[in-house]
């Protein structure tokens, strides 16, 4: 291999390598896996491990197993009509609109002082002032810190000392960060996104009595993410999420692998796979003219 061609292979791998994706979805396990007070936990039934055995002696190794769970249980999409009646199910969300630019919205200093702590239309405002506008059919994320917490019941969920959470009673003990209603109404008249996304159980805060900021997302068949992983490795902008919900028939909501994938090479304003296309013709063509 010549120089010039070592040196191209070179670019082309860091090229490769530069940015990655994101996972930002909880593993799913009967022992990790936090439900709603009073909610049903995952379940993960062993049906078969083993070798099956052929007719003729033969064999090869098998796994199968069967799980159960609610639909709004570890990382997951709640479908607008989760919170009203006649907006769209799971199966009927637009697939397109299951991807949008993440717009990550930072308020984990005040989240760390303040289990109850909410992004308000000032949050929205003046992250517009350093970002830029939020984008159409964007996904705005909020990042509150409390993703750290996910497997601690008692943290993650805000419960103060005697309480476990198991019972729906225990609702009124959660505290834990969220959207102010406003902030949502602010989204749903000025910008036209796609999605909002948590790092807690869910988009209202813990001591929201009647889940106003769903009820507004809902009706402008807006979804929500919850229970997200990683929000803190995002950047304000510049990454393309995916939400990957199991694409269940008459869902209010559903487990969804979600993840994160740098939308452009830094300050080119093309989408990476171009830039990488682009990259490696051009290389090609260099390394054949080399030869030449």
């Amino acid at each position: 291999m010549s120089r010039l061609s070592l040196f191209c292979f070179l670019i082309l791998v860091a090229l490769c390598n530069a940015q990655s994706a994101i996972d930002m979805t909880h593993v799913v396990s009967e022992e990790d896996t936090l439900v709603w007070p009073g909610g049903t936990k995952f379940n993960h039934t062993e049906i078969y491990h083993g070798e099956y055995v052929m007719e003729d002696g033969s064999s090869y190794y098998v796994e199968s197993n069967q799980f159960a769970q609610t639909e709004h249980l570890g990382t997951h999409l709640d479908a607008p009509a989760h919170f009203n009646r006649g907006s769209w199910r799971v199966h009927e969300i637009p697939f397109k609109r299951l991807m949008g630019e993440a717009c990550v919205v930072d308020i984990e200093n005040r989240a760390a002082t303040d289990y109850d702590a909410m992004l308000m239309v000032s949050d929205l405002e003046a992250w517009e002032e350093t970002n830029g506008q939020i984008p159409d059919s964007a996904i705005v994320l909020m990042y509150s810190g409390n993703g750290k917490y996910f497997g601690n019941r008692t943290r993650y969920f805000g419960f103060p000392p005697g309480v476990n959470g198991d019972s729906r009673e225990d609702v009124i003990h959660i505290h834990f960060p969220g959207l102010h209603p406003e902030a949502a109404e602010w989204l749903v008249k000025n910008r036209n996104i796609y999605g909002i996304g948590v790092d807690t159980p869910s988009t209202d805060y813990g001591q929201a009595p009647d889940f106003p900021v769903h009820q507004i997302m809902a009706k402008a068949n807006i979804y929500n993410l919850e229970n997200l992983a990683n929000v803190d490795k995002l950047p304000a902008r510049g990454y393309m999420i995916y939400a990957m919900v199991h694409k269940i028939k008459n869902g209010s909501g559903g487990p969804a692998r979600v993840f994160a994938q740098p939308m452009q090479s830094a300050g080119s304003g093309m989408p990476q796979s171009k830039v990488i296309l682009t990259s490696l013709t051009s290389i090609v063509l260099l390394c054949l003219s080399n030869k030449r």
